[in-house]
């Protein structure tokens, strides 16, 4: 994915998030938490660069591709920004612990589309 994609992608998420806010009538705050993983050959950087401001907690996850940041580096890089982040051993766990972290608020899935379907899978087992 080129800079322009990612970036355009990035704001794309963050457009969401504001609309969703208008229609739940809530405002995105910089209290909220995010569920991420990344590809380890993307500019990642600039993306967290960006959310930083508006994301203070982040729970990272590996996700299935051999291409993937491991949890546990994303983690350190985040924290890099000042952010709290903390890594799941598995996207399941990870959207478990986010869950948790969340209670009734919500909780912004965002990063590579690589994890997209695992993370509706696990949102779903878990609240079945």
């Amino acid at each position: 994915m080129s800079t322009t994609a990612m970036w355009l992608l990035l704001a794309v998420v963050v457009i969401v998030i504001v609309f969703a806010s208008v229609l739940y009538k809530r405002t995105f705050t910089v209290h909220e938490l995010a569920l991420t993983g990344v590809m380890a050959d993307k500019d990642y950087t600039h993306m967290y660069e960006t959310m930083a401001p508006l994301v203070t907690r982040f729970v990272a996850v590996t996700p299935d591709n051999p291409r993937a940041m491991p949890a546990q580096t994303l983690a350190e890089h985040i924290r890099a920004y000042g952010c709290t982040a903390e890594a799941a051993d598995s996207i399941e766990a990870g959207v478990a612990r986010a869950e948790e972290l969340g209670g009734e608020g919500p909780v912004c899935a965002l990063g590579t589309l690589y994890f997209s379907g695992d993370v509706r899978q696990a949102f779903a087992r878990l609240n079945a």
